[in-house]
């Protein structure tokens, strides 16, 4: 066989062979990354209930707390006030707070009242979904240790409890009250649209789960649908006390296997097509480029007029002269041509080897310095920062694009002019001697520098400028390399805001507080005077939040803030230390009396009518006052005083201020 057919034959063959390696590593690896995806995706959706589920444990966490203290849960517990229940757990609160249940124990497990959610709201339990608590330990179980889960009859429910105390935290617990939700159809469907994921509930012993050993050690499992269209993950859930476990499924649609497999399909198909039309202008190169041409060349070598063949002894090519193909007979014409054309080339080659040498040299010397020419132009042209060139009159010679887009002026309008033209006249003649100063004497100076832009707006920038020296060592051009620094400035002025202010009404939170309050104190002592400290509680805020919802509560928070803030000096603090609670420092009072009647003037304006989203609502304020320095000297015992002040006034009776 020939080698012109042997050389392309073999290309082709080694083609074929590299598109199957390739399509077999293709599938192994995108099969296996495919798996990890999907996986890893199915355990995200499956995170995602898991943490809707969290989050309801807690909604339901902040519910307890909140009813079990209060006065009047306490009240109930303790037999004084028997209409609690039908004045609030109404239809509109439990579907507003989207209860399922509430029970109510006393201290020695007594259950003095359950209800639970139906079209019309709580009511009594008639021992239908809540058969027999007052015998059923379950719910007073999960009320003194605190489980998150219960199963009975009712199926598995999801509750949390609170110890029943004053609202001040004071004395023992006169009960445990238990609110829950059911893990029913309505339930899941609820979190499967909080989560975007679908979410199935199973009971023990269901056969749609696993058997118990295929379960890790965090309780989850991974499988694939029977259709194989979807990615399923179970998590268990053990519920101490009441036997075997339940468990939630997520599914995850397998679009990424199938639009895989498609893909891969698609690729190999191609590939092939693309290996077969390769392979076919491969031997058609082959031929016209390689077949072709050494026929031609045989034939014209044959043509040369051999004059002297015995200038140059030896036969080079007698080795590849004995061939039989194309080359034993190209080497036999070449034979012949080397022994008429060596000495000549012999005799060029030594009268030019140092010529070349030197043009060698000085070739790939100028081209390294092009090459670093290039390099450094494209380096300024692309750069970020602003580069500036002037020369030692000032006068700009160079600029970048970068420095253009900084300062907004076009090139043309910056070379041949002083950089005075971006001057901002917020720095003294004093800072610019400093600078040249520096400039001059160490041969470089770099700081903060405001600028204005061509549209008049002044902006910070970090800039640097640097001498350039001669080989002589004298000064001959300045570079100013700066930097935009707004986005910096700004984002400290944000982080300032957040770290001293409440982001809702604007008014200094606990850190500033405390740290006016100290400062406020210090100037005090020094000057003999007396301060006030206001601690202000808003009266019935919570109703407003459970029956309006948060944003009415927000709203009526900022409202709030701006009539307190009405009646005080400028002079004077107002803070909002967190919820509902407020602080106002009294600077430089004549007399402690004044606190009160500034108190009341507060409780005056917050008694009267706020309108919160088209509705007339009423609220009031309970405010306990330390003065300084005969309710304390520093700033922890007054704010102490202050509060306990504000809870005596809300215990007798609110709408009112009570001294420490």
């Amino acid at each position: 066989m020939k080698i012109r057919t042997k050389l392309p034959l073999f290309i082709a063959i080694m083609m074929c062979l590299y598109l199957l390696g390739l399509l077999a590593m293709m599938a192994i690896l995108t099969a296996t990354s495919f798996q990890q995806t999907e996986n890893m995706i199915a355990l995200e959706d499956l995170n995602r209930a898991l943490n809707a589920v969290d989050r309801e444990t807690e909604n339901l966490r902040s519910i307890a707390l909140d009813y079990a203290k209060w006065d009047d849960t306490w009240a109930f517990s303790q037999g004084t006030y028997p209409q609690y229940t039908e004045t609030n757990f109404l239809p509109e609160t439990c579907g507003n707070l989207k209860l399922g249940f509430v029970a109510i124990f006393s201290a020695d497990g007594t259950c003095l009242f359950s209800g639970h959610a139906s079209a019309a709201g709580l009511f009594e339990a008639d021992g239908e979904v809540l058969p027999s608590l007052q015998e059923t330990p379950g719910l007073m179980r999960v009320a003194s240790a605190g489980e998150r889960f219960l199963s009975g009859d009712s199926g598995v429910i999801l509750c949390q409890s609170s110890p029943i105390t004053r609202n001040d935290g004071k004395g023992k617990a006169a009960g445990f009250l238990v609110v829950g939700r059911f893990f029913d159809d309505y339930f899941l469907r609820k979190l499967s649209v909080q989560t975007g994921v679908n979410i199935e509930f199973f009971a023990a012993g269901s056969a749609e789960v696993p058997g118990a050993g295929d379960f890790g050690p965090a309780g989850q499992f991974l499988e694939v649908s029977n259709s194989g269209t979807a990615m399923h993950a179970f998590q268990a859930f053990n519920v101490k006390g009441a036997g075997p476990a339940f468990y939630i499924r997520t599914s995850t649609d397998r679009a990424i296997t199938r639009k895989g497999t498609e893909i891969s399909i698609s690729i190999s198909i191609v590939s092939l097509c693309f290996t077969i039309v390769l392979a076919a202008l491969s031997w058609f190169a082959f031929s016209r480029w390689l077949n072709q041409p050494l026929a031609l060349m045989e034939s014209i070598l044959k043509q040369i007029d051999l004059d002297d063949s015995t200038s140059i002894a030896g036969k080079p090519f007698s080795g590849l002269e004995k061939r039989s193909d194309e080359i034993g007979r190209v080497s036999s014409a070449l034979s012949a041509m080397h022994s008429r054309l060596g000495y000549a080339y012999a005799q060029i080659r030594k009268s030019n080897e140092t010529l070349e040498l030197q043009v060698a040299a000085r070739t790939a010397s100028l081209s390294a310095a092009n090459h670093n020419l290039e390099l450094y132009r494209r380096i300024l042209e692309n750069a970020s920062e602003g580069f500036l060139v002037a020369d030692l009159d000032g006068t700009i010679t160079e600029v970048n694009d970068a420095q253009c887009t900084m300062a907004g002026f076009s090139r043309d309008e910056l070379i041949g002019h002083n950089p005075r033209l971006m001057k901002s006249d917020r720095h003294d003649s004093a800072f610019y001697a400093a600078m040249w100063a520096a400039i001059n004497t160490q041969g470089n100076w770099s700081g903060e520098v405001w600028n204005r832009r061509r549209s008049g707006e002044v902006y910070p920038k970090w800039l640097s400028i640097t001498t350039i020296f001669d080989e002589s060592n004298k000064p001959e051009k300045y570079v100013g390399v700066s930097t935009d620094i707004s986005i910096i400035k700004q984002g400290e002025e944000n982080l300032h805001q957040l770290a001293f202010y409440d982001p809702l009404t604007g008014l200094p939170n606990r850190t500033l507080f405390a740290n006016r309050l100290e400062h406020t104190i210090v100037c005090a002592k020094r000057d003999a005077e007396i301060i006030g400290l206001l601690f202000l509680d808003l009266d019935h805020f919570k109703n407003i939040n459970d029956t309006m919802g948060h944003a009415a509560g927000d709203d009526l928070l900022i409202k709030a803030s701006a009539r307190i803030k009405a009646m005080v000096r400028e002079m004077d603090t107002v803070s909002r230390i967190g919820g509902d609670e407020f602080t106002i420092i009294l600077d430089k009072l004549k007399c402690g009396a004044d606190s009160g009647r500034i108190a009341e003037k507060i409780i005056d304006s917050l008694a009267e009518k706020f309108e919160i989203h088209g509705t007339d609502v009423y609220i009031g304020a309970s405010i306990g006052i330390a003065l300084f320095p005969k309710d304390g000297g520093d700033s922890e015992t007054l704010l102490k005083r202050a509060d306990m002040a504000m809870y005596y006034a809300k215990e007798s009776g609110r709408g009112r201020w009570s001294p420490a």
